[in-house]
């Protein structure tokens, strides 16, 4: 296959109209290119459907770290109590002030002796379904969180569908975190590190 091209025959390089119109098509596919990318950074960035399909986001999860205390069953002087009227300045007193609601504190929930309150990382998510993650044992259901409480039931291995309250206890004496669940209407509490999330 032969080509013929124009040369210069003072140079003897190609004539320049070749050049050009390559040249002309590449900026031509530049400028395309540079107008597409512009199109998706300024118009498409509001449009954001694609990664909130993709991501939904997380679901609030409310987790009871205090219980409402009676108040002949708390001992110390509300906090409202404590707190002096202010005097009232230019001779007027504050109508919000005046309609305020009375103080009161929140009093956390007592853990009987060798629970604690777990970690942050170790609570259990209550949008989760978990499943039984044991190697052969069926997971036993505890009446407290603790190995010696009281047996209530138990899961058999790969039981799937399983949901915890949001409770959450560490037992220092036998060394598990322990989730609260519902199964079958009665409120149990099982070892965490049996569960997975299914």
């Amino acid at each position: 296959m032969v080509f013929d091209i124009e040369t210069d025959t003072s140079t003897n390089r190609p004539a320049g109209g070749a050049n050009r119109s390559v040249l002309g098509v590449l900026v031509v596919l530049l400028a395309v290119a540079v107008m597409l990318a512009l199109w998706f950074l300024l118009v498409d960035s509001d449009d954001n459907g694609a990664t909130e399909l993709s991501n939904p986001a997380p679901t609030p999860v409310d987790i009871p770290l205090s219980t409402a205390v009676a108040a002949d069953v708390v001992e110390s002087t509300p906090i409202a109590d404590q707190v002096s009227d202010p005097a009232p300045v230019g001779g007027q007193e504050d109508q919000a002030e005046q309609n305020q609601p009375e103080a009161t504190t929140a009093v956390p929930t007592p853990l009987p002796d060798g629970l604690t309150y777990c970690e942050v990382a170790d609570l259990p998510v209550t949008t989760t379904s978990y499943k039984v993650d044991t190697n052969s044992a069926a997971l036993k259901h505890r009446a407290e969180p603790s190995a010696q409480s009281p047996q209530l039931g138990e899961s058999s291995r790969a039981t799937t569908g399983l949901r915890a309250t949001g409770d959450c206890a560490v037992n220092t004496s036998d060394g598990f975190t322990w989730w609260q669940l519902t199964i079958d209407g009665n409120t149990v509490w099982v070892a965490s590190e049996f569960l997975s999330p299914s």
